[in-house]
Parts: C-alpha cells; structure tokens; sequence
C-alpha cells in the first residue's frame, strides 16, 4: 500500500472515529475533528489537527495537543492550540528529531490547560480525544512499514 494511500485511510479513520466535544440534540451535524499522520521529513513524523466548531477555553486556560505511548507511560505534547475567530483550529507538529510518531504513539488528546502552565504533563481536563485500538494500531503500523 502506497504512503499515501496508507495516510488517506488513516485520516478517513480518525474522522470517523474521533468523538465530538459536545452532543448536538437538535441537529445531527457533526463537527469537523481530523488529526492526521503524514511525512514531512521522515516516515510519519509530522500531525496536523484540523477542528471546527471549538469553544475558545476559558480565560486564563489554553488548549494543548498531546500524543500518549500505546501504554499511556509517555506524553509529547505537540503545542498550544489556538482557536481562531471563526472557532476552528488548524494546528501542525513536526517531530524535530524526526521521530516516527505512528510507531510510537497511539492515543490523541488535546486538554485544557492554565496559563502559565509550568507542568509539563497533560491535564485531566480532556476537551477532545481518541485511542486507537490496539489491534487498529498493530494493522496500521503493519501497512505503514509495508
């Protein structure tokens, strides 16, 4: 399976599957909650995250994006996000050490923290989030190295 459409795949999976923040009774519409895996300078070492319909965070609160290890032991933050005017975020990170983040991460979630924030830890305050299973993550790692 090519590179691309490995990452194609993997970003149709990750729309599908990242929960929403809020329900919406009235109305079925789903906002836009992408997160997806691409190349940039090595093999899968690069995110974007693409939401719309955000609530801003709180005064004096930031939201900032993390990858967790498929144990959870480990957290990399991949930055502040900021929520634009019209309530989207379009946010990338790029591992400087071009570290291959599909191999080593399996869980995004993106939390709400104080500013300043000297904890160098994820909150306990998830605002959006998604695991992929452990036997997803196995498959997708298996078509990315092949």
């Amino acid at each position: 399976m090519s590179r691309f459409k490995f990452l194609t795949l993997l970003a149709v999976i990750l729309l599908m599957t990242l929960p929403v923040g809020l329900v919406q009774a009235e109305e079925a519409k789903v906002p836009v909650r992408i997160a997806v895996i691409s190349n940039n300078v090595a093999s899968s070492d690069a995110i974007t995250f693409t939401l719309a319909e955000v609530t801003p965070p709180a005064e004096g609160k930031a939201y900032e994006g993390w990858l967790v290890s498929d144990d959870g032991s480990e957290s990399l933050s991949v930055g502040v996000m900021h929520v634009q005017d019209d309530g989207s975020i379009a946010h990338t990170y790029t591992s400087p050490g071009a570290s291959d983040l599909l191999t080593l991460y399996s869980k995004v979630t993106i939390t709400e923290e104080s500013v300043p924030d000297d904890d160098v830890a994820p909150s306990n305050v998830v605002v959006f989030g998604h695991i992929i299973p452990v036997s997803g993550i196995t498959d997708i790692r298996s078509a990315a190295a092949s």
